[in-house]
């Protein structure tokens, strides 16, 4: 069907965009939603309340306290490159003695 022919109209088909109202508004009152973009200028409420720095640092203080205990028996007192080297050895063992049970 071409749209030459067609009895319709493009502003049936497309919706109109909505007008803007340059009314000045009093301060402090909000524009109702046009559905079209987010208003960049009303200033955002948080959700939750926020954690204080005390709290923060309270929390920081635990998981440091917790970080060593996961670790097992033997490895607390181990630095990261140590534990490292020592999973190492274990697993350059376990591989050789694979090897050598299979010739």
């Amino acid at each position: 069907m071409l749209a030459a022919c067609s009895s319709t109209n493009v502003e049936d088909i497309a919706p109109r965009g909505q007008s803007v109202s340059t009314a000045s508004r009093p301060a402090g009152s909000v524009a109702p939603p046009t559905n079209d973009y987010p208003n960049l200028n009303i200033a955002t409420t948080p959700a939750a309340a926020q954690i204080t720095a005390e709290e923060r640092q309270q929390i920081i203080d635990e998981l440091t306290a917790k970080r060593g205990t996961g670790a097992g028996s033997g490895t607390a007192g181990m630095s990261e490159a140590e534990r490292l080297k020592l999973l190492a050895r274990q697993r350059q063992d376990e591989t050789l003695s694979a090897i050598e049970t299979a010739q």
